[in-house]
């Protein structure tokens, strides 16, 4: 499920049969449902509601014209394997709408799971494997060619930490709020990327979050 910008009121709601309906949050009314046939695990839309993005558990990739939902562009996400997942992928879109982050996770044969942070273009083309260290968790965009994201052994630092990145092939560029932003919990930029929010993941036996 994803919502779409205030400009593009919108609400869409894939299912894993591959049925994508669009709701009108502003007058509540539906606006259709159209079955793609690809069975969607995550979705994404993009800060101006022009494209949503689709991806299976199997590693395929839907581009998704919203203006002329009808329209259906498909591409398969090229020198990499997407692992069947037990939770959907995390898919967030570029603020320019041109890029999109991905997660790729996959379990361990004496178990745990690694993940690196993936970014590409909306058509699945120009791959970057910009945290390949198999540490990478919370993110979010800071502008069209930085990420911010909780990872792990990066600039000196061993253990989990906030690293800005650029958008490129192993991108590191500063670690973030050392010693003062949780090294666990999502992050959100304020105020013209002025400040950063930043919650607590649940800890201790009462599971409290912040």
């Amino acid at each position: 499920m994803a919502l779409g910008p205030a400009a593009y009121p919108m609400l869409y709601v894939a299912d894993v049969n591959g049925g994508l309906t669009l709701f009108d949050t502003l007058h509540n009314t539906l606006v259709g449902t159209w079955p793609s046939g690809l069975p969607f695990a995550g979705i994404a839309v993009s800060r101006d509601g022009s494209t949503l993005m689709a991806v299976s558990d199997t590693g395929l990739l839907a581009a998704i014209n919203t203006v002329t939902p009808g329209v259906l562009g498909v591409a398969t996400i090229r020198d990499t394997t997407i692992s069947p997942m037990s939770t959907p992928p995390s898919m967030v879109v570029s603020p320019d709408g041109k890029r999109f982050i991905m997660l790729h996770r996959w379990t361990q044969p004496k178990g745990g799971h690694l993940t690196r942070l993936i970014t590409a273009n909306m058509d699945g083309s120009d791959l970057r494997i910009v945290i390949p260290n198999g540490y990478a968790s919370h993110f979010i965009w800071r502008d069209a060619t930085h990420i911010l994201s909780q990872a792990k052994d990066w600039l000196g630092n061993k253990e989990w930490g906030d690293f800005l990145f650029e958008d490129k092939d192993s991108g590191i560029v500063a670690e973030i709020g050392h010693g003062v932003l949780d090294s666990g919990g999502h992050l959100t930029y304020l105020h013209r990327n002025e400040w950063i929010l930043n919650d607590t993941y649940v800890k201790g036996v009462r599971r409290i979050q912040t």
